[in-house]
């Protein structure tokens, strides 16, 4: 049997990848599935948006998951039943004024060196794509290849298809201890009751501190915390790219097909902490209202707060450990949703085939030689990042 520990979009993912090559899988969540990071983030697949400098090689890894979409949502939706609202109209970043325009112009010549597929628009081209958005913008930079999804209906579908394929969710069942047999997993126990096992994935989140794992297998992931809230528009009116601001004000809107925009995210290192405050909420708010000022006039229909799991470079940690039969997928930070076919495609094709991805060397676990009279026994990750 194959385990996963953790139900957001990642263990979901590839869980049900485990379960489309034929194998047992069993899926072990503290809460319920997609309650956590994935249920508080909003649904953008925006890699080139994203990207920042140094990030070349987690950059591919995002091209990656992009190519995987449309295909990874056409099957999940055929084996669920549930749509959606998966997004392909691309994604908009909009400066604001004179001090974003030289941040935009920057990102868009890393942009273009790195031959991403983004382009320059006007004030007129950005109005004829988004004719609500405020014409007092000082510039934009369009991506056709980028996408949106309701990340809570992909969580429902990634569930059901789970199901349909024969693998097995234990909600409310949190991991208590991995158990190991001369350094190989062989099981898990959940509840006190002991699971036989010879294949584990650690996809927890923020929970990494789990009984039994190796003393030098340190995992460094931390909270941060995100806020966000939705408003919901009226009539037919409707947003139908992602927005995202830049630079003084950094905010992002994400539409949906009824008419809700999920409006995001500070970033905030809280620790353990998922209050909703009115000063997130007066930021997000008035960073929305200058690009969109409709915004002032819809109704709020939620507010939230949820906890990324971040790496110390904020990239992820991804593929098998020197502990045979231990996989990790963790600290995916703002990209969960972005990475998960990706993530469910290597992992399961590692367990199940035996394929080893040049990304595991990339964003692997990496375990340095003890030396004596050095602090030994911490995680490390390749150089040049």
């Amino acid at each position: 049997m194959i385990t996963i520990i953790g139900g957001g979009v990642i263990g979901l993912s590839i869980a049900w990848e485990i379960a489309c090559r034929g194998e047992k899988v069993t899926l072990f969540e503290k809460e319920t599935v997609g309650s956590g990071a994935s249920w508080a983030a909003a649904g953008m697949i925006t890699p080139a948006s994203e990207v920042r400098f140094g990030e070349e090689k987690l950059l591919q890894l995002f091209l990656k998951s992009l190519k995987l979409y449309p295909t990874f949502i056409q099957r999940v939706e055929r084996e669920s039943g549930i749509k959606t609202d998966f997004n392909t109209n691309g994604s908009l970043m909009i400066a604001i004024d004179q001090d974003d325009e030289a941040e935009l112009t920057r990102l868009h010549d890393y942009q273009k060196s790195l031959g991403l597929d983004v382009c320059r628009l006007s004030s007129e081209e950005v109005a004829q794509k988004e004719p609500l958005l405020s014409s007092s913008h000082a510039g934009a930079l369009y991506s056709k290849e980028e996408y949106c999804v309701d990340n809570r209906l992909l969580i429902q579908a990634l569930k059901q298809a789970l199901l349909k394929k024969g693998g097995m969710i234990f909600e409310n069942s949190p991991v208590q201890e991995i158990i190991f047999d001369h350094e190989k997993v062989a099981g898990v126990v959940v509840k006190n009751e002991t699971f036989k096992t010879d294949q584990v994935v650690l996809a927890s989140g923020v929970e990494t501190q789990l009984k039994g794992l190796p003393e030098n297998l340190n995992l460094p992931i931390r909270p941060v915390k995100g806020q966000a809230l939705m408003v919901t528009m009226k009539g037919e009116e409707r947003l139908t790219h992602s927005i995202r601001t830049i630079h003084r004000y950094p905010v992002y809107l994400v539409p949906r097909s009824d008419g809700k925009i999920v409006i995001g995210a500070t970033l905030e290192e809280m620790g353990i902490n998922e209050e909703v405050t009115a000063g997130a909420l007066l930021d997000l708010i008035y960073g929305a209202w200058k690009i969109f000022p409709l915004v002032y006039e819809l109704p709020v229909v939620e507010t939230w707060a949820g906890l990324r799991p971040t790496s110390r470079d904020h990239a992820p940690i991804l593929g098998p450990t020197n502990y045979p039969g231990l996989h990790v997928a963790l600290g995916m930070y703002r990209h969960g949703i972005l990475l998960a076919p990706v993530v469910g495609q290597l992992i399961a094709n590692n367990i199940v085939e035996k394929k080893k991805s040049e990304f595991f060397d990339d964003f692997g676990v990496k375990f340095p030689r003890l030396v004596p009279g050095v602090h030994s026994g911490n995680f490390t990750k390749p150089e040049g990042r």
